[in-house]
């Protein structure tokens, strides 16, 4: 499934809703390893990433588990501790140098009852994720293993050049020794065909 980039939706903002966006947000550049939100912290801050690639994440009794990994053009935040300004349970980390365009939350939500095409673009991000969060839980009851890891290997080459296999395994939810398998697999196949 296709989903509107943000810079579409940005796009699609009138001037003067466009020139305030601008106004309320600073390029700003992250070294790897910056976590830009950390477990319990509020996500007062929006990144519209440039560059780079930002990774979400949880732990749970000790267990890492990776849900999103964030590319150019991608919004990364933490969706239920801004809807509902509470502590987050995600962690975002950059895993690899990251240059975005960083908005205060606050500001944008103070700017809806003068700039009402803000709320409409809240609407089109809500909608967006909400699609992609849905398909997600569907790839996860009705795919096998080796389908999410050749639909990820499909959707985004790139990433297994650019990311710890450790974080990839956990987003798609296997162990790394089964990710491992069906990479050799793939080579195999590909080297025999």
């Amino acid at each position: 499934m296709q989903y509107a980039r943000t810079s579409q939706l940005l796009q699609a903002l009138n001037p003067e809703t466009q020139n305030l966006i601008q106004s309320l947000s600073t390029l700003e550049q992250f070294p790897r390893g910056s976590m830009l939100l950390r477990d319990g912290e509020r996500s007062t801050k929006s990144y519209h990433i440039q560059e780079g690639i930002v990774r979400r994440f949880s732990t749970v009794e000790g267990r890492i588990s990776t849900s999103e990994f964030y590319f150019a053009d991608d919004l990364a935040f933490s969706f239920s501790s801004y809807v509902f300004q509470r502590p987050s349970r995600d962690c975002l980390e950059c895993l690899t140098p990251v240059t975005a365009m960083v908005a205060r939350i606050g500001d944008l939500e103070s700017a809806k009852h003068q700039y009402p095409q803000l709320l409409e673009l809240d609407l089109r991000l809500t909608e967006r994720y909400t699609l992609w969060q849905e398909e997600r839980l569907l790839d996860f009851r009705t795919l096998s293993a080796r389908q999410r890891y050749e639909k990820l290997l499909k959707q985004a080459p790139r990433l297994f050049q650019q990311v710890q296999l450790t974080h990839i395994a956990s987003y798609l939810g296997m162990s790394l020794a089964t990710l491992s398998r069906l990479r050799a697999r793939q080579s195999g196949s590909v080297a025999l065909g």
